[in-house]
């Protein structure tokens, strides 16, 4: 719930900063919470008192004069296509050397009043629906029987193949089906502690359509001779990845999943310890960009793996063409079918979150190792 005096956004000469004033249960902006004051930069997400997200779009009235430019070009420059959502803060200059109360910045400020008091207003009075907005990877458990189109998969990647229960002609029995319904559930406990263990997210909540893309996948690694030689050197070369995690700050089991997705994806070659040395300033880099406070915000990272920095700006592209919510859009699932992820990204996070299934207890999966154990 809101406090009567939740937060102040104040202008000072084209800077609109945001400061808490005491609430409750906190302001956020991009999942940090604020403590002090913050300048706001557009594409912003902010949430007070956690009932849903507002996105912060500030516009330009005037044009850009030359004393402008020279100024933009020491810093950040204010263009909507190379914000990132759910970035880290990044200042940019948005306003000319007018007064506090000139045209452009009266206008600048009311874009971003209206914005704010019409997102309040909306969560005010659908705060119940709000806390229901999710993506299409982290959903509630009675919504994972939603009725969205599956992704047509064309790829040739083994890995890309239909999900389980696609097929409308299957014949199989009830004994079949129960069998196949324990498997599922167990391959969403352990796929739900992969994320758990990668993000802040405390209650990951996998859909349908994930959980049976990954099980496929599970399915076909269970007693395989190269994942279980891939896994042991990793257990040999644990205490040095988990060395190179905490150098870089990002999460043990995030480097260690990504190093084994990596390995296994170049046919089994290369030493943990060497891979991850590679892979952790990467993942470290990627991570101040997207965050972990959702599941999805550490996948996201894991995807930048393969597709480079450029994945920021593809997602703000899209979310100038699309009406979802900023949590809707940074999802793998999402974003792949809305092509702003390539098959081989999203084949590569199935890889990840596979490995990550089986780790959570590999003899269960005909792999004779122990759990890694973090």
């Amino acid at each position: 719930s809101l406090s009567r005096r939740h937060a102040l956004i104040e202008n000072f000469q084209g800077h609109f900063n945001l400061s808490d004033c005491g609430s409750s249960n906190g302001t956020f902006v991009n999942g940090r919470q604020v403590t002090g004051s913050i300048e706001l930069s557009d594409w912003d997400v902010l949430k007070f008192g956690g009932i849903g997200d507002i996105l912060v779009r500030i516009q330009e009235d005037s044009p850009v004069t030359d004393q402008e430019q020279t100024d933009h070009s020491s810093g950040t420059a204010f263009t909507p296509q190379t914000r990132m959502i759910h970035s880290q803060v990044r200042k940019a200059t948005i306003a000319s050397n007018d007064s506090l109360f000139s045209k452009p910045v009266i206008a600048v400020a009311a874009v971003v009043v209206i914005v704010l008091v019409t997102g309040l207003v909306l969560l005010i009075s659908h705060g119940s629906r709000s806390t229901g907005t999710s993506t299409s990877v982290i959903k509630k458990k009675q919504q994972t029987g939603d009725n969205r189109d599956d992704r047509a998969g064309t790829s040739n990647d083994p890995l890309s193949s239909p999900p389980i229960g696609d097929s409308t002609g299957a014949d199989s029995g009830p004994t079949n089906s129960d069998v196949e319904s324990i498997e599922l559930s167990t391959i969403e406990a352990y796929a739900s502690k992969v994320l758990t263990a990668i993000s802040r997210d405390t209650h990951p909540v996998l859909a349908e359509k994930p959980v049976a893309e990954i099980n496929m996948q599970v399915q076909r690694y269970k007693n395989s001779p190269s994942l279980q030689e891939e896994m042991r050197a990793m257990k040999r070369a644990l205490p040095q990845v988990a060395a190179l995690a905490k150098t870089n700050g990002i999460r043990t089991p995030l480097a260690v999943y990504a190093t084994l997705a990596r390995i296994d994806k170049d046919g089994g070659r290369g030493d943990p310890a060497q891979v991850a040395a590679a892979l952790c300033p990467a993942l470290a880099k990627m991570h101040t960009v997207f965050g972990d406070e959702l599941a999805n915000d550490s996948l996201l990272t894991v995807a930048a793996l393969e597709e480079g920095p450029a994945l920021q700006f593809r997602i703000t592209k899209l979310a100038g063409r699309v009406n979802d919510s900023p949590t809707t859009i940074r999802s793998i699932w999402y974003l792949h079918d809305h092509q702003v992820i390539s098959d081989q990204t999203y084949n590569f996070v199935l890889r990840f979150m596979t490995i990550g299934v089986i780790a959570q207890d590999p003899r269960k999966f005909g792999i004779a190792v122990e759990p890694f154990g973090f």
